[in-house]
Order: structure tokens, then sequence, then C-alpha cells
């Protein structure tokens, strides 16, 4: 009993996080298209409405906006899921009883609150873009804070020292990986580009 409301909790926190991952990546997409007609909008002043408009769209079409949101959507699902792992080897390292799938639930919380940040920076920038951007840093600042402590909290460790250096171990082994990772893959990149030029 007990292992099957464990797994349906891990099925239940994966479906959520591919849902967020799902809409995450759609007001993103909204969003660059919304900034980048207004720009381009303010940009072609100067022609007059319809021929305005059409270079507008033009440019817009340019984004490539619903080619591209299958891959944020696997990139922004690779970060809840990456940065839940992270929480989860903190808690093992110090030794706290914390599961994945309540990691996991605490940073599709958070998303959550950077989706909801998202939304309010794309409206008040169409008033004052710099406006919005400052809105998107405090929403984003406050949303990472609020994890932190939030789990911090959770784990119910009293040595803030253990806490910040397991904290710090983790997250330099987990950026030294993903470089490691991105290095190799743009060295293989750069091999496949450099033998189609030696074939030409």
């Amino acid at each position: 009993m007990f292992r099957e409301n464990k797994s349906r909790r891990f099925k239940t926190g994966l479906i959520k996080g591919a849902i967020i991952a799902v809409v995450m990546a759609i007001i993103k997409a909204i969003s660059l298209v919304v900034t980048t007609f207004t720009y381009y909008w303010g940009y072609y002043d100067d022609y007059d409405f319809s021929e305005r408009m059409e270079r507008v769209w033009y440019r817009v079409g340019d984004l490539e906006v619903f080619s591209g949101l299958f891959q944020s959507i696997i990139m922004i699902a690779i970060a809840i899921s990456v940065v839940a792992l992270m929480l989860f080897v903190i808690a093992k390292v110090v030794k706290s009883p914390k599961k994945y799938e309540e990691t996991l639930s605490m940073v599709n919380s958070v998303t959550i609150l950077l989706g909801i940040g998202q939304i309010i920076q794309m409206i008040v920038s169409l008033i004052y873009t710099p406006l919005g951007l400052i809105v998107g840093m405090t929403v984003g600042t406050y949303a990472f804070f609020t994890l932190i402590e939030t789990f911090k909290e959770s784990i119910m460790i009293d040595e803030s020292d253990t806490f910040v250096l397991a904290s710090t171990g983790v997250i330099t082994a987990t950026i030294t990986i993903i470089m490691i990772l991105v290095t190799v893959l743009l060295k293989d990149s750069l091999g496949d580009i450099t033998k189609i030029f030696n074939l030409m």
C-alpha cells in the first residue's frame, strides 16, 4: 500500500511537471511574440498601417515559435527534473528522509510562481519594457529564495554550515557535469561541420 501511494505521488509529480513545462513553454512563446511585435511596431513607425503590419508579422514569422515550442517544453521539463534531483541529493547528503517526489513538488510549485511572474512581466512590458524586466527579475529572485527557504525548513536541519556545504558541493558537481556534456556536444557538432566543409 505504501509503495502504491509513493508510486502514485511520483507519477502525479511527473504529470504535473510535464503540464507545467507545456504551459511555461507556451507562455514563453507568447511573450516572445508580444515582445517582438511591440519592438518592430515601433521600429516601422514610418510605414502606413498595412505595410507596417505586414513587415511586423514577417519579423514575428522569422522567430519560428511553433517549431521551437517542443524543444522549449523538453528543456523546461529537464530543468525542473534536474533541480528537483539536486535538492533530493542535497537532502540525502545531510541525511534527510526527503523523497524525490517531494522535492519535485516543491520545484513544480515554484515554477508555477515563475509562470505567473512571466505573465505579469509580459503585461507590464507592454506599458514600459524596463519596468517589465524589473518585475521579472523580482519575481525570479523571490521564487529562488522561496524554494531555498522552503526546502531548508522541510529537511529540518539545524546546522546551516552543513546545508551550505552540501548545497555548494552538489550545485558545483551538477554545473561541472552540464559543462562537460555541453562541451562534448559542441565538439561533436563542430566536428560534423568541419567534415561537411571538407567535403565541399
